[in-house]
């Protein structure tokens, strides 16, 4: 795998780990998923999970990378 997310409980704590191709991921990249993934994990524990999570909006950079490819 390119990409992998340890999650796990250890002695009642939350623990997660990135594993990822360094050649194909910058830090910046992985510390921007960690960031959106703790946020999601943050807002799931406070929200009802029935619920369509929509707290994620699509960075700027991204956005126009997809524009100009459209």
């Amino acid at each position: 795998a390119w990409i992998d997310l340890q999650a796990i409980e250890v002695n009642g704590q939350f623990m997660s780990k990135w594993l990822y191709v360094e050649q194909l991921f910058s830090p910046e990249y992985m510390a921007e998923l960690n960031h959106m993934y703790c946020a999601l994990i943050t807002h799931l524990a406070g929200h009802d999970w029935e619920q369509p999570v929509d707290i994620f909006k699509l960075p700027t950079a991204d956005a126009a990378i997809i524009a100009e490819a459209n």
